[in-house]
């Protein structure tokens, strides 16, 4: 029968895997079905976004890439950035339509401080790439029109 911790663990060296593994830097623990191991962490695909309201509301905690199929008149506006802090990543924005792209809020930091020039055509693909520095300071760049 395992032992059951009802406390916490501190570890002073690695923590080794049923294959008599400690892992290595950025490692995740699997389980095996009959123990553990460490892999490799998967690669993160892109979580779709729905508009609600002419918003895209991004959950941080769902993953580190998003798909914003936009139409019209949108905004952006990110949750869950105090539990993501040093977390990077990309958002996708996808025009189906015409769309007219909004300011972003005041926590979302641009090169200079520089206003967005949406590319606002039908068909056009452009990116934000972004990294929560602080709760209220995710620093973006914006590269509009891939072809």
């Amino acid at each position: 029968m395992a032992n059951k911790f009802l406390s916490n663990i501190e570890l002073d060296a690695g923590l080794i895997d049923s294959t008599n593994s400690t892992g290595s830097s950025a490692q995740i623990l699997s389980s095996t079905g009959s123990g553990v191991k460490w892999i490799d962490r998967p690669v993160e695909s892109f979580t779709t976004v729905t508009k609600a309201l002419n918003t895209f509301t991004i959950d941080l905690s769902a993953n580190n890439n998003f798909l914003l199929n936009a139409s019209g008149t949108f905004y952006i506006g990110l949750t869950n950035r105090s539990t993501s802090v040093g977390q990077s990543g990309t958002i996708v924005i996808n025009n189906t339509a015409a769309t007219s792209g909004q300011a972003l809020p005041t926590y979302m930091y641009t090169p200079e401080g520089a206003t967005i020039d949406w590319v606002n055509t039908s068909g056009a693909i452009s990116i934000i790439s972004y990294i929560v520095f602080e709760e209220n300071k995710v620093l973006c760049n914006y590269v509009g029109n891939f072809q």
